[in-house]
């Protein structure tokens, strides 16, 4: 089962056996959107012959840059190729299959004989040493390439240790120590496959008395320790492995022998105007990350990745043929984006609103009509969990948040939008049955989606007398209307849905009869949230294309960017973006606090940041000029797909209507 609480970790089973071929197809699914970093935890007893049988996938350049990391349980000594039996204080003979009750395995990497077992995490950076040992792409070759390598593994380390205030140094022996004299990480690689067979091995919480019983890292006092025996305080792996993830992706990030390559098809585009990949996250760091945890920024990076590599290649055709792209979907779903804030036990990842705002503002970066779709998907799943029984949960969310099973909101009617309490689809009660009849109009995914969340009439006509159903795909008296023409949101398809005598179980009734209404106001806060966040992504990613459109385009034989008119819109545009991702993070926030004022916080965030947002996304089509309006490049539809933002989850005038209630009772 795989745990998507850091969604830039992939973390199995600890006790749990997992088959190679299951193995490899958890990495794949992972590793194929090139992160720079992952997290595995391997329970097996053949631990490196997983590892091994992945070295023919590690090595395409696409994984470059990727670290696995491994927490053996059980535990294991392992040998080096010219490791003896003396290394095991093992008199003579062959070497024994076990010692002390833990497995020997031998292996084709350097160094000396060490243990891996649980409370220690072990790294397998995935990177290309043969350029290492062949001096390619600038790299210098042969041994001092690999030491080199090597040196970069030891900074990580010792740069993970100084966050928990432990000062690590190197010596003449590879590895890191303390105070030169205890051992607490072990260092060796085998460049012969091209990837390594072993990275580094650091101890967190491990137990100590196994390094009694051999001669470890060719330590003769046998001086070894661990980040728990140096703080006199037990630390776990989780809480180390998420620094020193950081800390890879900081260091491979500035390596050149990293092997990342685009691939994304160019359109015919002036050099001047090509929009640089970098500006997926050239916008500040420190702006960008303002406030974020290490887990948050991880996320981020881990979204913003996924985006770049998932998404931006193909958003164009998805709007040009309007394809729903369902095994992008689902291939989101796998980093834990299709249940966000739903719990894990239902196999969701557990997080809260600030991070799906992370999430949807990073992925809306490159196409915020799928990203828009994946909210909403979000929504109703959240909606379950929070409102429905067990049973309904145990029911629904597992195929919801792999997205095996795509999901839609059902609101707005052809003669009710904002106002939500005049619906009038009506359920009436028969038996273990709910008869449905009426229709709801503009719902993403209509046709296409799996369970349908509507809102119907059980009562009287107040807002008491409104009710929640889950509606199945198939279900007798459901169906759709014709796809509309839309003028953006084309990668999701959007249709009327029609209920003429549509039978529904009672058991799908979530939460009582007439908490509909409230259920449709808890939606909406969060709705609003997530649409504004999607605004933002738009609104950051066209003022980063535009500042590399007036730096690159030249007019008068100067650069545009040295016109101050110019430098003032852009200005304004990065204010815009900067105030609106305050707005959005802080109502996000308000919204997990559960704070009183929390619904006007969200009338606020989206107002502003959808209006502001499409605002910037404008100006960055009129800096671009006559080639902004052109389809070969992504501004314009950047433009018409937040135009709607502005109107769903509640119109502008409705943000201002709840937004003047909150300030009058105050």
């Amino acid at each position: 089962m795989i745990n998507r609480r850091l969604i830039s970790v992939l973390r199995l089973g600890r006790r749990e056996y997992l088959p190679t071929y299951q193995l490899q197809q958890q990495l794949f699914q992972i590793m194929r959107t090139r992160h720079r970093t992952g997290v595995v935890t391997l329970p097996t007893e053949s631990v490196y012959g997983e590892v091994s049988t992945l070295h023919p996938r590690m090595s395409d350049p696409n994984w470059a840059g990727a670290l696995l990391l491994v927490e053996h349980n059980p535990g294991v000594y392992t040998m080096g190729r010219r490791d003896t039996t003396a290394d095991l204080l093992t008199e003579g003979g062959d070497i024994p299959e076990e010692k002390n009750g833990f497995k020997i395995v031998k292996t084709s990497r350097g160094g000396a004989v060490t243990w891996h077992g649980p409370g220690q995490l072990v790294a397998y950076p995935i990177i290309d040493l043969s350029k290492l040992k062949q001096g390619k792409d600038g790299i210098e070759g042969g041994s001092r390439g690999l030491r080199s390598y090597i040196g970069n593994l030891q900074n990580v380390v010792i740069s993970t240790l100084q966050d928990f205030d432990i000062q690590g140094s190197t010596t003449q022996d590879v590895g890191v120590w303390i105070d030169g004299k205890r051992k607490i990480a072990a260092i060796g690689v085998t460049a012969s496959n091209a990837v390594t067979m072993h990275g580094l091995a650091l101890n967190v919480c491990n137990d100590l008395a196994p390094f009694q019983a051999v001669v470890p890292c060719g330590i003769k006092d046998k001086t070894v320790t661990s980040i728990s025996e140096e703080m006199g305080k037990r630390k776990e792996v989780e809480e180390v492995e998420r620094v020193l993830t950081r800390k890879f992706s900081e260091t491979v990030s500035r390596l050149s022998f990293r092997g990342v390559s685009s691939t994304t098809p160019k359109a015919r585009i002036p050099t001047c105007i090509t929009t640089p990949r970098r500006c997926f996250s050239s916008f500040p760091d420190h702006a960008a990350n303002l406030g974020l945890s290490e887990e948050q920024i991880m996320l981020r990076e881990a979204a913003l990745k996924f985006a770049q590599d998932r998404m931006e290649p193909f958003a164009k055709e998805w709007d040009e043929k309007e394809i729903f792209p369902v095994d992008t979907l689902r291939e989101a779903a796998q980093m834990g984006f299709g249940g966000i804030y739903v719990p894990e036990d239902v196999g969701g990842s557990g997080m809260g609103r600030i991070e799906a705002a992370i999430v949807f503002e990073a992925l809306s970066s490159a196409c915020v009509s799928t990203t828009a779709y994946i909210s909403i998907h979000n929504m109703c799943a959240g909606l379950i969990d929070q409102y429905g029984t067990q049973a309904q949960r145990e029911e629904f969310l597992p195929k919801l948040t792999t997205m095996e099973h795509l999901a839609s909101y059902c609101l707005t009617e052809p003669g009710s939008g904002s106002d939500a309490a005049s619906l009038t689809t009506k359920a009436v009660k028969k038996g273990d049955k709910y008869i449905l009849n009426g229709s709801k109009a503009f719902i993403s995914g209509g046709g296409s989606s799996d369970i349908y969340m509507v809102m119907v009439r059980t009562g009287d006509n107040t807002p008491a007398g409104i009710s929640c159903l889950l509606v199945e795909k198939g279900a007798p008296g459901l169906s759709f209307g014709g796809k509309e023409k839309k003028m953006g949101w084309n990668s999701q398809p959007t249709r009327a849905v029609i209920f003429e005598d549509c039978e529904v179980p009672v058991k799908n009734l979530i939460g009582k009869e007439g908490d509909g209404f409230k259920i449709a106001m808890k939606a909406l806060d969060g709705g609003r949230v997530n649409i504004a966040a999607c605004s933002l992504g738009a609104a950051q990613r066209c003022t980063d294309i535009s500042k590399e459109y007036i730096k690159g385009r030249k007019q008068f034989g100067k650069p545009l960017a040295s016109n101050q008119s110019l430098q003032f819109q852009l200005a304004d545009m990065s204010k815009e973006v900067y105030a609106s991702r305050l707005m959005v993070r802080n109502a996000a926030q308000l919204l997990d606090a559960k704070d009183p004022f929390a619904s006007a916080a969200c009338a606020m965030a989206k107002l502003y940041t959808c209006d502001s947002a499409y605002k910037v996304v404008d100006d960055a089509l009129q800096m671009h000029g006559g080639y902004g309006y052109l389809k070969d490049y992504p501004v314009e539809r950047f433009l018409r797909d937040v135009r709607v933002h502005r109107i769903l989850e509640g119109s502008d005038a409705v943000m201002r209507i709840i937004i003047s209630r909150s300030a009058l009772k105050e």
